[in-house]
């Protein structure tokens, strides 16, 4: 069990050795990109997985790892050894490196706006969500009346409203921005209805002796029960206010990551194509690590 062990703990290791010979090796016989910054890239990688086996013993993790060297190596022969996809494509990672650093400035400025914008639609769906959720839950009658419509209304994806949120709204920005809070809105509301609702009634007697005022009931006792569960749903909802901001920003926006995307996308660029996804993925992963942590600090109970 214990050799069993080490060998896992070393496998990242070895597909980190044979990712680098391959890449440094291999010879393309259609013309060689740079090699050097994608080496550079991998070898970040592997001191990373270093220091994390030094500091944690997780084993989740090492084999993380393992997995991003083995799809960087099956990416490295499919595209640009083996030639199994056309290049234009299929674009190998050394020519994705080349894309970031040339266009580093472009994605980081479309990065912002998306996040601006991501940002702003979360403040406005959270905070209307959340106590309307809260007050619904505690009361019956608020909750016979908006659950249902809630129920209808939910399940209908946020992207529909697009036509309807241009032509009223009249401005790309605030027609992304009521999609996305949208998305985020009805997830919110109902998770907060549902937990509240079920609350043990010994919880709630307990704090109807404490004889406070609404405000200081909400600030003190539901928002502080619902805490949990509000941080969870930011990180369920997380990836579909993402896709309908990346799908808005496609349709008419004149910024964005994913205007980015959809304007290479109009002249076959698909090295540009597979950046912006990367960074998609890449935001979601950062985004939700935020989340997480600030769950834990704030989170004591």
């Amino acid at each position: 069990m214990k050799q069993i062990d080490k060998i896992g703990a070393l496998l990242p290791h070895l597909i980190f050795a044979v990712t680098f010979l391959v890449i440094l090796l291999i010879k393309d016989g259609y013309g060689v990109y740079n090699h050097i910054s994608i080496l550079i890239f991998i070898v970040g990688i592997e001191v990373i997985c270093i220091f994390y086996s030094l500091m944690s013993k997780s084993k989740a993790l090492l084999d993380s790892f393992a997995i991003v060297f083995v799809l960087l190596l099956l990416w490295e022969l499919f595209s640009l050894k083996l030639r199994s996809s056309p290049e234009n494509l299929f674009p190998p990672p050394e020519r994705i490196i080349e894309i970031f650093e040339k266009d580093y400035r472009t994605i980081i400025d479309n990065i912002t706006v998306s996040l601006k914008l991501l940002g702003k639609a979360y403040f406005f769906a959270l905070t209307s969500a959340i106590p309307i959720g809260i007050f619904a839950g505690a009361k019956k009658t608020l909750k016979e009346v908006f659950l249902p419509i809630a129920k209808i209304l939910s399940p209908i994806p946020p992207i529909i409203y697009v036509p309807y949120a241009v032509i009223f709204l009249k401005s790309f920005e605030k027609a992304s921005l009521f999609i996305v809070f949208i998305g985020v809105f009805w997830g919110m509301f109902l998770r907060m209805v549902y937990t509240v609702a079920a609350i043990d009634k010994h919880i709630l007697l307990s704090a109807e002796s404490l004889n406070i005022g609404k405000v200081d009931k909400f600030f003190c006792f539901w928002l502080p029960y619902a805490l949990p569960q509000i941080f969870s749903g930011i990180s369920l909802t997380l990836p579909g206010a993402f896709m309908c901001l990346i799908f808005a920003e496609t349709l008419n926006g004149r910024n964005g990551i994913g205007f980015y995307t959809r304007f290479h996308s109009q002249f076959g660029n698909y090295d540009r194509i597979f950046a912006g996804i990367i960074v998609d993925a890449v935001l979601i992963i950062f985004l939700n690590l935020i989340v997480k942590k600030l769950k834990t600090r704030l989170i004591r109970y």
